[in-house]
């Protein structure tokens, strides 16, 4: 199994795609795991040397008791790169995903590229990242059986018409929480780093080219976030999707993969 053992959690990662192309780090987002980017990883693998990583506590990444904030999940990320031998990639994190690509970005800058954040938030009161009503929502699905939890995720992250159209990404993500269940502490110590993530005015210090892809239908994570992001973020630019849920990869796996292959291989 491909860990980082080097240090503790034990981070799970793995590697796709052509080992000299570009190399482009996938950080997923609350409770999801690698495997979660489905359709997604595999129209960009022949493009790209993808690293994707299973964040602490989710997948076959160790859990961790205490509390841990983005920095520590960042510089997890950074370990993997570190033992995998990358100095220097794109980066795609989505929600979570996107705010731990953002503090890299800010504390790692010569690690980072270009940037593309997916559906996520600077944190802070300017622009919060879901309401106390979603987040208790989350944490109410998470009590439930797998298939129940699932259902309840899915309602808040997918468009009811993707979800009525393709019943069978659910079952799936039905399978992925019964193989490799995320322990309820988990789900609420990355929800409290999540919450505690406000890099302010740091955004201003990242010089990567960035890209930021939002859906306007986005329920759980408004999408003003992403239009503060672009407004702190230098030169940031902004690609709207129009009508999918919150997880916009999933919905629109093609459309993704061409806006981010083309936003980087146009820009490298």
């Amino acid at each position: 199994m491909p860990y980082v053992t080097t240090r503790r959690p034990r981070i799970y990662y793995e590697r796709r795609g052509r080992r000299d192309a570009p190399p482009l780090v996938m950080l997923r987002g609350l409770g999801r795991r690698l495997a979660h980017w489905g359709r997604l990883a595999d129209d960009l693998e022949s493009l790209f040397h993808l690293v994707l990583i299973d964040n602490r506590g989710a997948g076959r990444s160790d859990a961790v008791r205490r509390p841990y904030s983005v920095t520590d999940m960042a510089s997890d990320t950074v370990a993997v790169l570190d033992h995998v031998g990358v100095e220097r990639a794109h980066f795609f994190g989505i929600s979570l995903g996107g705010m731990i690509a953002q503090r890299i970005a800010i504390d790692h800058p010569q690690r980072v590229d270009h940037l593309v954040l997916g559906c996520t938030s600077p944190g802070g009161e300017p622009s919060p990242w879901v309401s106390g009503r979603a987040k208790l929502a989350l944490l109410r699905a998470r009590i439930s059986n797998p298939a129940e939890a699932v259902a309840a995720e899915a309602q808040m992250v997918l468009s009811d018409g993707f979800r009525e159209a393709h019943p069978e990404v659910v079952a799936d993500w039905v399978k992925l929480a019964t193989d490799f269940p995320v322990k309820r502490s988990t789900l609420l110590l990355q929800l409290w780093a999540a919450t505690r993530h406000n890099p302010g005015r740091q955004l201003q210090r990242i010089t990567a080219p960035t890209l930021i892809i939002c859906s306007d239908a986005d329920t759980l994570v408004p999408p003003d976030n992403s239009r503060f992001l672009a407004r702190r973020i230098k030169g940031a630019e902004i690609e709207w999707l129009h009508g999918a849920g919150h997880d916009f990869a999933t919905e629109c796996p093609e459309r993704t993969a061409a806006i981010v292959s083309g936003f980087l291989l146009d820009k490298s």
